[in-house]
């Protein structure tokens, strides 16, 4: 296939989409690899999103080590087999340069990395690929439920102004997407850290830490027993994030039952404080 032997139709919303029709959630099977589905996607996604075939053909084999190259072989055909052939952790990183390419890939710019970003979360949605982009970015991501768990954190702690405690559960999901290897440490340590600067921002004190916020004012907190189980979830996310005992290591799983439970605990704090600062009426 030569360059500019194809034309592509302007992509177009599918009958779920349209009509706003949910599919069944299909279970993360996949975390380190990339399938033969979204290597494909990578370059197909990007022409059906309006990228000029001839200059995504040269930006790929300019930008990664591709073996096989002949100068009498048709660029794209290399590119293809390209993406194909390397190993799954640069065909997530050349997603991300195709995405930020400034230099004459993109023929419709915003338009179409919005679509290819759109495109590929779907794909990797329906095979159950445990990663989705964000802005240009791969993240790693969990069931819907703990997607929606976390941006709601997010927005909630932005719109009170807990802006350290923001950070922090963005620290961790970051640490929890380090390719090719999560830090799951780092993870825990920042989901610990996220509530105990929210928790220090709602009693006004900045020294104490979480255990001893939730003795000195207890009203700030659930009644119990959920005062405890607050207090051990962040326990948990402390130690292991600070003092790891040899053969003990938490898995990629723990780490992301925590940040989603820190990210509930942080949307009900706020909620609460907010009520509690409301004027009555």
């Amino acid at each position: 296939m030569r360059a500019g032997s194809t034309s592509y139709p302007r992509p177009m919303q599918s009958f779920s989409n349209r009509h706003g029709i949910s599919k069944p959630a299909v279970p993360i099977v996949v975390r380190e690899g990339a399938p033969d589905p979204l290597r494909k996607m990578v370059w197909n996604g990007a022409l059906k999103a309006g990228a000029n075939m001839l200059a995504l053909s040269q930006f790929i084999l300019d930008s990664m080590f591709y073996p096989h190259y002949r100068p009498e072989r048709a660029l794209e055909e290399m590119a293809e087999n390209a993406l194909m052939v390397c190993p799954w952790i640069e065909v997530y990183e050349m997603a991300e340069m195709i995405y930020a390419n400034n230099t004459g890939v993109w023929r419709r710019h915003e338009d179409g990395r919005h679509t290819y970003q759109r495109d590929l979360n779907s794909l990797m949605d329906r095979i159950g690929i445990g990663w989705m982009m964000m802005d240009g970015k791969f993240e790693a991501r969990g069931s819907a439920s703990f997607e929606n768990t976390v941006h709601q954190a997010e927005a909630a702690l932005n719109e009170a102004g807990n802006a350290t405690a923001e950070n922090e559960l963005r620290q961790a999901m970051h640490d929890l997407s380090r390719r090719p290897d999560a830090d799951i440490t780092g993870a825990l340590q920042h989901a610990g850290a996220a509530l105990e600067c929210l928790a220090r921002d709602i009693c006004g004190d900045p020294k104490k830490t979480f255990g001893e916020l939730v003795k000195a004012y207890p009203d700030s907190f659930p009644e119990e027993p959920l005062r405890t189980a607050l207090e051990k979830i962040w326990g948990y996310a402390s130690n292991n994030g600070r003092h790891l005992k040899e053969g003990h290591v938490p898995s990629f799983n723990q780490a992301m039952l925590i940040v989603g439970q820190v990210a509930s605990l942080a949307n009900y704090l706020v909620n609460e404080n907010k009520q509690a600062a409301a004027p009555k009426k």
